[in-house]
């Protein structure tokens, strides 16, 4: 796939006031190996037709906001059509000393356009629901000082018995001191638990802290970088309660001006699968767009990850390698053009050989 977006829209913050936008996509697509499988890819051609609405309200203290599109997508294999819905509702509200916060998604999609991997399942059409909450509160000890509370709790439910339903839950307490007007330095308490809802039982508890700096030295540049450990848990139905001690990180590089774009993220954290495994992922991925004139704009794009497992019988993801780019055209004020291609391959543990993708869009 060229882009298999989570949810409903990125973690932009949306322009205040009070508002409505209603806006929508229309794209041919082409992929060599639509299900990621190692041998005896089928071709897909379609095209995917995206509303999406925008609804918010704002008055300074208080905000919500509605984000939900819907995807219709047609191939020339009906086993690949689905309709997806996409929803992610944010509310906050702050005065001087208290802030709080609830973001609730809810996703319909099939596991084509939802996971890292199929694990190599010849399967078009599994159904996929994730709803998930995450609310939190701060509280303002000084001006220079937050102490934060966050939650979150997913459920993600599949409609074959090839995938494992599964929940996963977390506690996240943190404190943030501001040491200058461009730097601060946050120290949080990472707690969570994963646990399957289905097939075989695979409960991973992990807790550890991580302390982390913030800078934003001009208006241009921002970083933000975390470190710190975690000890992990496992307890299954298959062999004996493990536990094990684990470095875990994040690193977010940013740069913006007026016709050119360009992030970096490195993290190391934990991944759930939908398999019934949850691992430490390794990732990093780069975009940067740059304005070539105007009216037209390139964007790159590229992305590793390296899974790192207890031993396990299961088909596993072990790397994940992809690049791509795109060619933006401004037609008007709201209309763009875009056409794109990304190629990416995949080595599954007890799967041999490797699986490539090639994927087109206009």
């Amino acid at each position: 796939m060229l882009a298999t977006p989570a949810y409903a829209t990125d973690d932009i913050p949306p322009p205040p006031g009070n508002y409505y936008q209603i806006s929508g996509s229309e794209t041919g697509s082409y992929e060599s190996n639509p299900l990621k499988i190692a041998h005896g890819a089928t071709p897909l051609w379609g095209s995917t037709t995206t509303p999406e609405l925008i609804l918010q309200k704002d008055d300074g203290s208080a905000k919500c906001n509605l984000d939900t599109s819907v995807a219709e997508n047609i191939y020339d294999h009906s086993a690949f059509d689905s309709t997806d819905v996409h929803s992610k509702a944010i509310a906050d509200i702050q005065n001087e000393r208290w802030d709080a916060g609830l973001t609730a998604r809810l996703d319909y999609d099939t596991t084509r356009s939802s996971e890292l991997t199929t694990f190599g399942l010849d399967l078009p059409d599994v159904r996929r629901f994730a709803i998930g909450a995450t609310p939190d509160v701060g509280y303002h000890i000084s001006p220079l000082d937050t102490v934060t509370l966050a939650a979150t709790a997913n459920r993600i439910t599949y409609d074959n018995a090839a995938f494992i339903d599964y929940d996963v839950l977390s506690l996240n307490p943190s404190m943030s001191h501001q040491i200058s007007p461009t730097d601060s330095i946050i120290l949080t308490v990472n707690a969570q638990r994963y646990q399957t809802a289905g097939g075989p039982s695979n409960i991973v508890d992990t807790i550890g802290p991580t302390l982390g700096w913030k800078s934003t030295p001009t208006p241009r540049f921002t970083s933000t970088i975390t470190a710190g450990f975690e000890h992990s848990a496992q307890t299954n139905n298959t062999q004996a309660e493990s536990s094990n001690l684990n470095y875990v990180f994040s690193a977010e590089l940013a740069y913006t001006d007026e016709t050119d774009s360009g992030n970096l993220t490195a993290t190391r954290s934990h991944q759930p699968f939908s398999n019934g495994t949850e691992t430490l992922l390794n990732r990093i991925t780069a975009n940067a767009t740059h304005g070539l004139t105007p009216l037209l704009a390139l964007h790159i794009n590229a992305d590793y990850a390296d899974a790192q497992y207890n031993p396990t019988a299961n088909v596993n993801l072990n790397h994940e390698a992809g690049s791509g780019l795109e060619l933006i055209y401004h037609m008007l004020d709201t209309l763009d053009a875009t056409a794109g291609y990304r190629y990416s391959s995949q080595d599954l543990s007890h799967v041999s050989g490797t699986i490539a993708d090639q994927s087109v869009l206009v």
